[in-house]
């Protein structure tokens, strides 16, 4: 499965301690990842200036249901992402692509209800939104405390 992850494991202090204590760890990292991280890779989406078509990519990346988006959660830690098998071109939205020319075929977009043909594609920015400041990493900390204690 090609994949895009970001992992999130609780390594902060005296947390890793706790957390090796806690029975259910997966139930825990499981709702940190509807209350934490997935709320954090949409606003990073949001900033990311990916422009939305079909809101499939979208869906994958930011909604668990979704076809594409996975969520592993896992005593170790949680890992969030996006299946490339899935949803094949995620992988060049986010990671960007070389600009390149159709040497027999030509391409066939469909933009704004008009078809367009095409032998030549530029390159495209990579767009990252796996990733969490150190911002991110203090308010997941302190909702996984919040967590624990209930």
């Amino acid at each position: 499965m090609s994949t895009y992850t970001i992992v999130v494991r609780p390594e902060i202090g005296d947390m890793e301690t706790i957390m090796d204590r806690i029975e259910h760890i997966e139930l825990l990292m499981d709702k940190l990842a509807d209350v934490g991280v997935l709320p954090i890779i949409y606003d990073n989406y949001q900033k990311s200036g990916i422009i939305n078509h079909s809101y499939v990519l979208k869906a994958g990346i930011t909604n668990r249901q979704a076809r594409g988006n996975y969520v592993i959660p896992s005593k170790q830690g949680l890992i969030v992402g996006v299946d490339y098998q899935q949803i094949p071109y995620a992988r060049w939205v986010i990671e960007g692509r070389r600009g390149f020319t159709m040497k027999k075929k030509v391409l066939r977009f469909v933009i704004d209800g008009k078809t367009v043909f095409a032998r030549r594609v530029g390159p495209a920015p990579p767009h990252p939104i796996y990733y969490l400041t150190m911002k991110d990493i203090t308010d997941l900390e302190t909702k996984l405390g919040e967590m624990i204690s209930e």
